[in-house]
């Protein structure tokens, strides 16, 4: 399956020189639909995801100095809180736009970013992060960060 982005609309906010990225967040619009199974929607406000287990993929390395795999790749996470999150980073690196997910010896890594964070909010299967950044050679040793899409959903919807 494949589609060509038509337009991309980056945050006008975002910093890639700021501590955490923030508005690290972009929307691409397609030239045709694609079939991704099922349906995916946004996470609502709010949305906490407190103990669940999520589902991270991308197109990135699956260690610090591996190559660029052929095929996407996926593994499933614990989500955390932000207070986790920052007790692992540190209060100048985490803030309200941020999800985490962790697990010892999983991480995402370089060429992953931009990719999804899914999780289920009650029966609907949900993007709740897209990612962002994480430990430099991707150990698996400090938690995964996303941003979160609910705090960009009246930006995404102005979009239309």
């Amino acid at each position: 399956m494949t589609s060509i982005v038509h337009f991309k609309f980056q945050h006008p906010n975002y910093n890639g020189n700021a501590n955490g990225f923030p508005n690290d967040i972009a929307v691409g619009i397609l030239t045709s639909d694609v079939n991704v199974g099922g349906t995916i929607g946004l996470a609502s406000a709010g949305s906490s995801f407190a103990g669940s287990k999520c589902i991270i993929s991308g197109w990135g390395r699956t260690s610090g100095t591996s190559s660029i795999p052929n095929d996407l790749k996926y593994v499933e996470m614990n989500k955390i809180t932000n207070s986790e999150c920052t007790s692992r980073w540190g209060s100048s690196y985490i803030f309200n736009f941020h999800i985490c997910v962790y697990e010892s010896g999983k991480s995402a890594c370089n060429g992953d970013s931009g990719g999804p964070m899914i999780c289920n909010s009650g029966s609907q299967t949900v993007l709740a992060g897209i990612t962002s950044w994480g430990a430099t050679g991707c150990p698996g040793t400090r938690p995964s960060v996303y941003t979160r899409v609910s705090e960009y959903l009246n930006w995404i919807n102005s979009i239309n």
